[in-house]
């Protein structure tokens, strides 16, 4: 505890670990018509995966404010944080000599590691006074993805780097103790799921079929929103308005294939 008002110093860190081992089967036959013999073509899928998956990640911020008037303060703040992800899926067919999965299938078998790295770094002012609080705060902000995965005896080794402007801000005033206005802003770096950078058939159970792209970039998401409310004291009725935008720099969606895998 400082002795000077308002001027304080804290430290947050959280951290998570988990990790899973599962059996699924996949058993499937697809006919296919229309073909330039005038035959069906018919495939059949009978498979075992065995998933194991470990994660585990921490992240820590750090903050500090320093009164500068009677209304206002000053913060600094920096934020880290790191997530590991190994998975690894083994797929076997079915042996109809052994009857028993126990012929490794290198199509559908992958072992991926991926770790996420995001630093913020931020300057911010806040000030409350009469009817008015705002915060106007400006971030720098870095994100790295460093992933690996093996496939089919192929390494894709990508690491992706980005740094993104990341202002924040914040605004409320109130009318009377009955009405308000606020506006919000702030700007955040998404990492792309395991399944979206792994490139390999996701289901092989389906006409329809996705692979995921190792090359995949973080996305960084804007977001403003504005708000108004109002209480009639009289009747007791509550009026709101709100708006809110949202847009996405390097945004992440899925691709899907038609046709047999």
């Amino acid at each position: 505890k400082f002795l000077t008002p308002r001027r304080t110093f804290s430290l947050n860190l959280t951290g998570n670990m988990t990790s899973g081992n599962t059996d699924s089967y996949n058993k499937s036959t697809i006919s296919i018509f229309g073909t330039p013999t005038g035959l069906p073509l018919t495939t059949t899928n009978d498979l075992l995966f065995n998933n194991i998956s470990k994660t585990n990640g921490f992240t820590a911020r750090a903050s500090y404010t320093e009164p500068l008037t009677k209304y206002k303060t000053l913060e600094l703040n920096y934020n880290y944080s790191l997530s590991n992800s190994n998975t690894q899926r083994s797929a076997y067919d079915y042996n109809e000599l052994t009857q028993q999965y126990d012929r490794p299938d290198t199509t559908y078998s992958n072992k991926f590691e991926n770790t996420f790295i995001n630093q913020r770094l931020g300057i911010a002012i806040q000030s409350k006074k009469d009817k008015l609080t705002y915060t106007l705060g400006v971030g720098i902000e870095s994100s790295q993805i460093l992933s690996k995965t093996n496939v089919l005896d192929t390494l894709f080794d990508r690491t992706h780097k980005s740094v993104n402007f990341s202002p924040t801000t914040s605004m409320n005033y109130a009318f009377s103790t009955r009405s308000r206005l606020n506006l919000q802003y702030r700007g955040t770096t998404n990492q792309p799921t395991v399944d979206q950078l792994q490139p390999i058939v996701s289901d092989p159970n389906s006409l329809t079929f996705r692979k995921g792209n190792p090359d995949l970039k973080s996305s960084f998401t804007n977001d403003l929103s504005f708000g108004y409310n109002d209480v009639d004291s009289k009747t007791f009725a509550n009026y709101f308005v709100n708006l809110q935008y949202s847009g996405v720099l390097n945004s992440i969606s899925n691709s899907y294939i038609n046709g047999p895998n």
